[in-house]
């Protein structure tokens, strides 16, 4: 609920009709259709329009509004019905770098007029046409206003002592509250169940808690329950930025900051078991969230999670391969290949000292390749922290482990000072070419650090995200 909560907080107290409010003509076209409004305040200004497709933003127009704040889209009536993002260029009309601001629009084969102003963007908003965002809007107000009541009385309870009759009464109001929010959106679902909007709606239908559970139990009701209204197989869910949003806060319901990082990959393979098994009734479904999910927990150097996800799912999974996304494919395949258990890839390199050298020469138990750069804060925390635990080990049992540093620099002094400064007596390779540095395409390298722990036959044992997971390995397995 992360993202649709926020776009609520946002949006604040809308009104749908203003008799004051500029009349906007209606372009009249069998052609297409058409994003018209004003936004005061924003005259002679940039704006983009984005469509969605599960995770990415796709253009679809820009412009400038007039002298007015006035602005005019077509909206062809090829254009799939989906959610679209009005974005504003808050930087280029005060001459700082800052955040843009949007306006979301469901669009379903109708024109959509509207008027705002730019400093109170949300709270000022009309919808003049549309029968779709005129509804949608109208929601987003209830809930609004439902989400700040709320808050206000969870906060309370929160340093309120639990023993007191005050606190019981109001915990008995907040569930009231609750269930009367819960019947009003269902019944406005009903309502409008002809309207695409009700679709975003339902999506983000909380699951309905029995009075009186036990609370140790709601998380686990909760888990069951979370997708009780989400269709996988309604494709319109696609283009709008919600159905990837509904897995990731399902996702965040499997993360415990007491687990071990092992463990923890156990509980989100769970969550994702549940999400693609739920999803396997729509292939177009299927592919956009498999994707999704790998780059997500690729990104965060989950690798045992994304490696998962491939080959359960995508290279070995119940889908016919023919029909997996190019792109996907090409990174599954990529994820695969350097799957922990296979052997790395062997490369040669030329060391500082000009001597020639093969990954597959290093003779160590252990050889950690760590691919970094001088420029990345987090890589030089990590390798003054790797120096001590590789000097650690050297003392315990020299030639035991060793670290070889692919550095990702472009600027041969720097590099040459940064290593030569903090003593970085690693096996080094160096050649100052960014990210077309062939080694570094080799392993897939798009961001640093990334290291890889491999075993004296130089397979990959381990693909840490944390100097903690390494130590914690190499402390179990090193004499």
């Amino acid at each position: 609920m992360r993202y649709f909560i926020l776009a609520f907080l946002l949006i604040g107290l809308i009104s749908c009709g203003n008799k004051n409010s500029e009349k906007i003509v209606p372009q009249e076209n069998t052609d297409f259709f058409t994003l018209e409004g004003i936004i005061k305040e924003y005259a002679n200004s940039p704006f983009s329009l984005y469509g969605f497709y599960g995770f990415k933003v796709q253009p679809v127009d820009s412009g400038m509004t007039g002298n007015r704040g006035e602005l005019s889209v077509h909206l062809p009536k090829e254009l799939e019905p989906g959610l679209y993002r009005l974005e504003l260029h808050s930087s280029y009309r005060q001459g700082e770098v800052a955040s843009p601001v949007y306006l979301d629009f469901v669009f379903n084969m109708e024109s959509i007029q509207f008027e705002t102003t730019y400093n109170h963007l949300f709270d000022s908003l009309k919808i003049i046409q549309s029968k779709e965002n005129r509804g949608f809007y109208e929601f987003l107000h209830k809930q609004d206003l439902h989400d700040r009541k709320m808050n206000v009385l969870r906060q309370f309870l929160f340093n309120y002592p639990e023993q007191d009759n005050i606190y019981r009464k109001i915990s008995r109001q907040v569930q009231r509250k609750r269930n009367r929010h819960a019947n009003f959106t269902e019944n406005f679902i009903k309502k409008n169940q002809a309207l695409l909007f009700s679709k975003i709606i339902c999506l983000h239908q909380d699951p309905r808690v029995p009075d009186n559970f036990p609370e140790f139990k709601v998380m686990e009701y909760r888990r069951d329950h979370f997708f009780v209204n989400t269709d996988f197989n309604n494709l319109f869910l696609l283009r709008t930025p919600y159905l990837t949003e509904k897995v990731l806060n399902y996702i965040s319901l499997f993360r415990n900051p007491e687990l071990e990082e092992e463990d923890q990959e156990e509980e989100y393979i769970k969550a994702i078991d549940t999400v693609m098994r739920k999803a396997s009734v729509n292939n177009q479904v299927f592919f956009v969230l498999a994707e999704y999910l790998v780059n997500g927990f690729e990104s965060l150097h989950l690798h045992p999670v994304s490696e998962y996800i491939t080959s359960q799912y995508i290279l070995g999974g119940p889908c016919d391969v023919e029909n997996i996304p190019a792109n996907l494919m090409a990174k599954a395949s990529d994820i695969q290949k350097l799957a922990t258990g296979l052997p790395a890839p062997d490369f040669s390199f030329t060391t500082p000292a000009g001597k020639e050298f093969h990954l597959y020469e290093i003779s160590s138990e252990y050889t950690l390749l760590i691919f970094w750069t001088t420029t990345c804060p987090h890589c030089t925390d990590m390798m003054h922290r790797l120096k001590t635990i590789a000097d650690e080990f050297r003392q315990k049992n020299p030639g035991y482990f060793s670290v070889l540093a692919v550095s990702i620099d472009t600027d041969k002094e720097t590099w040459k000072n940064y290593v030569k400064k903090h003593e970085l007596d690693f096996i080094h390779s160096a050649e100052f070419k960014g990210w077309e540095t062939p080694v570094a395409r080799l392993y897939n390298i798009h961001a640093t650090p990334m290291l890889f722990l491999l075993d004296r036959d130089k397979n990959i044992v381990l693909k840490p995200n944390r100097l903690r997971s390494l130590e914690r390995y190499l402390q179990r397995y090193v004499p």
